[in-house]
């Protein structure tokens, strides 16, 4: 999926109403943890790109990212312009 078309038609889940909150969430969590883990890990997705989807659920016909919140916020910030993801129907 492409990125701009994610952050405009799927919702973050637990992380707040705009992907602009959620950002800013991760971003105050990620402050939490040691440098070096959140170096790591960009580093891990600007080489080899994320391997698993990231989780996506529609449920009353709105999509919401189940799992994968800080692989969207990487992907957003090296600027990249897709992302693998798998969706699930919850009916609603």
């Amino acid at each position: 999926m492409p990125m701009e078309q994610l952050l405009a038609e799927v919702k973050p889940f637990d992380y707040g109403k705009t992907w602009e909150e959620a950002f800013r969430c991760i971003e105050r969590n990620a402050a939490k943890f040691s440098p070096d883990r959140w170096e790591k890990f960009m580093a891990s997705i600007r080489r080899h790109g994320i391997r698993r989807p990231i989780s996506l659920m529609r449920y009353a016909g709105v999509k919401y990212v189940v799992t994968g919140h800080h692989h969207v916020w990487a992907i957003h910030k090296l600027k990249r312009t897709r992302i693998l993801y798998t969706l699930t129907d919850e009916g609603g």
